[in-house]
């Protein structure tokens, strides 16, 4: 009879406790949401020594440290909620964009794979890994990520965007240019007032051979984007393509005030002015070119030393 007491008292006791831990962390959770995440980690840190280690306590702390800017103390407390919960995709998702956040892409990877495996509806882990993927120039694998998304959820104009950025940088192909320009249109016709959507689809355009409208695309890209200095300079290399040196230097000219360190546009500006024979203006530009690194420049060096004006380009 004395042990069962004895045993009804602890099991009493234990659901009290768990009780105490949940109770403790609710306030947690409130505070959380507070915006708190000082006070949030202490009431977690009580609800953890009251017992309640589930993994939501644990995950909800690793967001407090992310919020904290403690990334080591986040991706623990992720670990410690995947061990309780291996398919729980939350702390999985999140680590992994810590793990990405300090370049760790092979962990991150991992994560947003788990993640998929776990719930393939999941769409942000589509477009995070995606995004890794195509910062490694690992274009063919971002654009099955993109497309898996886009698949999920046809109305986001970011994803289409990213897929057209993705098949242009695959290859200089006709065939995925086109697919380039389809999808940054389907982007345009979702959202008509992002400059880079516009850039990116002059860019697949110039690569078509479809000057027209590439000139379109980076006129527009300017027009919403003022100091748009890619843009600028693109339009300065389809004036370059007509022979049109004055309206190819005012170009060159607006991308640079916009980004001017840029050694290689220094350069191109100045065999702009060599074909208007302004040597001058071409040697400002070229040391300018070559002071910042730009190898390519040096070729000029002794041109514009000397007081002739042959002058004699090296492809």
């Amino acid at each position: 009879m004395k042990k069962l007491l004895t045993l009804i008292a602890c099991m009493v006791m234990g659901v009290t406790f768990a009780q105490q831990g949940k109770a403790l962390f609710e306030e947690g959770e409130k505070l959380y949401k507070e915006k708190k995440y000082t006070e949030a980690l202490a009431k977690f840190g009580e609800a953890e020594k009251s017992n309640y280690k589930a993994a939501e306590v644990y995950t909800l702390q690793g967001n407090c440290h992310i919020n904290l800017n403690n990334d080591d103390a986040a991706i623990k407390c992720y670990t410690k909620a995947i061990a309780i919960d291996p398919k729980y995709t939350r702390p999985l998702y999140n680590r992994g964009i810590v793990y990405k956040n300090n370049e760790k892409f092979d962990l991150a990877i991992a994560d947003f794979t788990a993640v998929i495996a776990a719930d393939k509806s999941y769409k942000d882990a589509y477009a995070t890994r995606g995004g890794i993927y195509s910062a490694l120039n690992q274009n063919q694998k971002a654009i099955d990520d993109f497309e898996a998304y886009i698949k999920l959820d046809a109305t986001d104009a970011n994803m289409y965007a990213l897929l057209g950025i993705s098949y242009g940088k695959l290859d200089t192909s006709k065939a995925n240019n086109k697919k380039a320009v389809d999808a940054l249109s389907k982007a345009i016709a979702l959202a008509d007032n992002n400059a880079v959507y516009y850039y990116y689809r002059g860019y697949a355009y110039y690569d078509l051979g479809q000057r027209d409208n590439a000139m379109k695309d980076f006129d527009k890209a300017i027009a919403l984007r003022p100091t748009y200095a890619e843009a600028w300079f693109e339009k300065g290399n389809l004036y370059l393509d007509k022979k049109d040196y004055d309206q190819q230097i005012a170009c060159y000219t607006k991308a640079l005030d916009a980004e001017p360190d840029h050694g290689n546009w220094y350069y191109y500006r100045g065999m702009a002015y060599i074909e208007k024979k302004d040597k001058e203006k071409a040697c400002a530009d070229f040391t300018k070119s070559w002071e910042m690194g730009y190898k390519k420049a040096e070729q000029f060096k002794s041109f514009c030393e000397s007081k002739g004006h042959t002058i004699i380009v090296t492809e």
